[in-house]
């Protein structure tokens, strides 16, 4: 009869460890939450700054005014989401227009792709980092 292995922790420590990880991340979130909190009048406080400054700009027909504090100035930030991927991918391909499109390798499909034919697609490196996940009692 095969003899019972040993346990990698005869202590029974990996319970504790376990016990000391949930509470810790129990106190973080409620850290987190509680400075969400304490945060909400002062960013509430900043959004009324910027549409007052907005404002000034707009009516003055200025895109930006130097002041003794500071200058404040108007960006514009644009963001793209597709509500019809395929449309957009067809699109792409039809004209030719691949400048639409970010470089950016899908590290789940790379991954599987390595998995399957033993080697990464050219030009791609896949960064890991090993950790732990805990699930409550």
């Amino acid at each position: 009869m095969p003899k019972p292995e040993k346990s990698p922790d005869p202590n029974g420590r990996i319970d504790k460890r376990v016990a000391q990880f949930v509470q810790l991340r129990d106190k973080i979130a409620e850290l987190e939450e509680m400075h969400k909190d304490q945060l909400k009048p002062f960013k509430a406080a900043k959004e009324r700054l910027v549409g007052e400054m907005l404002e000034f700009l707009d009516k003055t027909g200025q895109k930006s005014a130097k002041t003794a504090e500071g200058t404040v100035t108007a960006t514009v930030r644009h963001t793209a989401s597709c509500s019809d991927p395929d449309a957009f991918i067809d699109f792409v391909r039809e004209n030719d227009a691949y400048e639409l499109i970010d470089r950016r390798a899908n590290a789940t499909a790379c991954r599987d792709y390595a998995d399957e034919h033993g080697a990464l697609p050219p030009g791609v490196k896949i960064s890991s980092m090993r950790t732990v996940g805990v699930t409550r009692a």
